[in-house]
């Protein structure tokens, strides 16, 4: 009895190892990759786009609408032949968002300046102003006239047109030296 062996070495091989992948397979991956990578930059492009036009930050827009004299204080140091003038203002402002999204600020203040020396100072109240939303808000200004009025620039300053005053913004941590 003799058995013949019908197996070829061919179908050996096949049988062994899997079948190549079809190059379809092999475009879809690419394509759904590329696809992928263009959803990732458009979104990036997008957010991009919005962050330096609809988002972008900008400073809020402040309109004074009155200034009325509070309080008038004075008062005469004779030793030092110096004279004292305070003057209190009440100041109604209003302060406009133009951003898309709100901000808040803690209790702060300001500090006028003349020539690096302090003339006035504004208590500045914990605020939060919403997306394009307008606040109005009361203040009241101290300002030390009598300091302003004791430096000889002043009078030279007058006629020019250069400024000399300065407004300096502080938080409620803030220690002038």
């Amino acid at each position: 009895m003799e058995v013949q062996h019908t197996c070829s070495k061919d179908t050996k091989g096949k049988q062994a190892s899997s079948p190549p992948p079809p190059q379809n397979s092999r475009r879809q991956r690419r394509y759904i990759c590329l696809a992928v990578v263009a959803f990732i930059l458009g979104v990036f492009l997008i957010l991009l786009v919005l962050g330096l036009t609809v988002f972008k930050v900008k400073r809020p827009a402040t309109t004074v609408h009155s200034i009325v004299v509070k309080d008038l204080q004075t008062s005469l140091d004779i030793p030092k032949l110096k004279a004292y003038l305070n003057i209190s203002f009440d100041v109604n402002l209003s302060i406009k968002n133009k951003n898309k999204i709100g901000f808040k600020f803690t209790n702060s203040g300001a500090f006028l300046n003349y020539r690096g020396q302090v003339v006035g100072e504004v208590p500045i109240p914990a605020v939060e102003i919403s997306a394009d939303k307008t606040f109005n808000m009361d203040l009241t200004v101290t300002f030390m006239a009598d300091r302003l009025l004791s430096d000889s620039d002043l009078y030279l300053d007058n006629g020019h047109h250069q400024r000399y005053f300065a407004l300096q913004h502080f938080n409620k941590n803030f220690r002038q030296s």
